[in-house]
């Protein structure tokens, strides 16, 4: 029989030491995928409540008022008129807007 010299065991240490390492890395290999699964659930879940607001023009009334909206740039000319009323004079201000390409649907 053979007596287990200094070089064996060492190199059965080693050996312990690289298993050891393995199963920690196993262990994080898993718990990553696991965080990446909760991840991918959760982005998931967002787009899918994003995805119920598809048609503004249905759907603007289920936002609350603090909710602040995004408007696409338009470009406003302003101007100041008098209109004779039944024989009255009233100032009224007329506003035209022109929107931006972006949102003109054809």
């Amino acid at each position: 029989m053979r007596e287990i010299g200094t070089e064996d065991r060492d190199s059965n240490e080693q050996l312990a030491e690289i298993d050891d390492n393995q199963l920690k890395i196993a262990e994080a290999v898993k718990a990553g995928s696991a965080a990446y699964d909760d991840a991918l659930k959760h982005e998931w879940a967002m787009l899918n409540k994003f995805l119920q607001f598809t048609n503004p023009v249905e759907n603007i009334g289920s936002l609350e008022d603090n909710c602040p909206i995004l408007l696409f740039p338009l470009r406003l000319e302003t101007r100041f008129k008098k209109i004779d009323r039944d024989g009255e004079t009233i100032d009224q201000l007329w506003v035209r807007v022109f929107p931006d390409d972006i949102a003109i649907t054809v």
